[in-house]
């Protein structure tokens, strides 16, 4: 048990350390990272003092000994278990207990279903290109990094509020003007560059997922527009109609070009 006990509180510190160093170089919620730093020191300070209080060897009250130590360690199960929740917070943002909870479960604790997505249907027209195209792209593809719990370089993707106000490096879309907009300059780098994006090993988009941010972008970056409304030539139409899984003529699943 004092190996135990000595290991996991050098452990818990070195844990400490390198993420403080990690909060330094990245941005997340203030609130959320300042409670995570100091019950995580607090984990390593408590552990460490249940090691020592279990060694002292002037302590010639055996009893008095271990139920100290006993409510030490409780403590330090219950600031793990807020550290680690406040850890899964900070990378996969508010809801991750509830969002992929079972309906039973859900009505269970109380938690509100919420609205399902519309299905897309075979009328192509219907689309509406920001939420039924982009910002899906933006929730597989850069929302992990850029959302309220961690919103790196100060850019919240999760909403078209956020799109829109940008982050620290500049605008992150300028309606109309590529060449003006930061995202389209981070997701084209080549993949070597540190501010290439998404960064961290993740996935890059591919291809027609470039392809369609830039199209939305030189017309407007409306959020309202639909496929229809947006007036897209044939070929843009069928890439769209691809990429979602739509055949505008006998609605079977058809695949993207090569």
């Amino acid at each position: 048990i004092n190996i135990a006990l000595l290991t996991g509180a050098l452990s818990a510190g070195l844990a400490a350390v390198s993420g403080y160093f990690l909060s330094i170089s990245a941005d997340y919620n203030y609130d959320v990272i300042f409670w995570h730093k100091w019950i995580g020191i607090s984990s390593a300070v408590i552990t460490f003092l249940a090691w020592l209080i279990r060694v002292y060897k002037k302590w010639d009250i055996p009893f008095l000994k271990i139920k100290i130590t006993n409510w030490l360690l409780a403590s330090c199960i219950i600031s793990i278990t807020i550290r680690t929740h406040l850890s899964a917070k900070m990378t996969h943002g508010d809801g991750y207990l509830t969002r992929y909870m079972p309906g039973l479960l859900k009505s269970f604790f109380g938690v509100k279903n919420q609205p399902e997505h519309k299905k897309i249907t075979p009328a192509l027209d219907s689309v509406i290109v920001f939420a039924d195209i982009i910002h899906p792209i933006f929730n597989n593809r850069c929302i992990g990094c850029h959302n309220p719990a961690k919103n790196k370089g100060e850019l919240d993707l999760t909403t078209i509020e956020g799109i829109l106000k940008g982050g620290k490096s500049g605008n992150t879309i300028v309606a109309g003007d590529l060449g003006k907009s930061e995202l389209i300059h981070r997701i084209t780098l080549p993949k070597e560059s540190s501010k290439f994006m998404p960064a961290d090993t993740r996935p890059p988009l591919t291809a027609i997922e470039i392809n369609f941010i830039k199209w939305w972008i030189q017309t407007g970056a409306d959020q309202k527009k639909t496929i229809s409304a947006a007036g897209v030539d044939e070929k843009t139409r069928y890439l769209i109609a691809a990429y979602l899984g739509i055949d505008t003529e006998n609605d079977k699943e058809i695949k993207l070009p090569e």
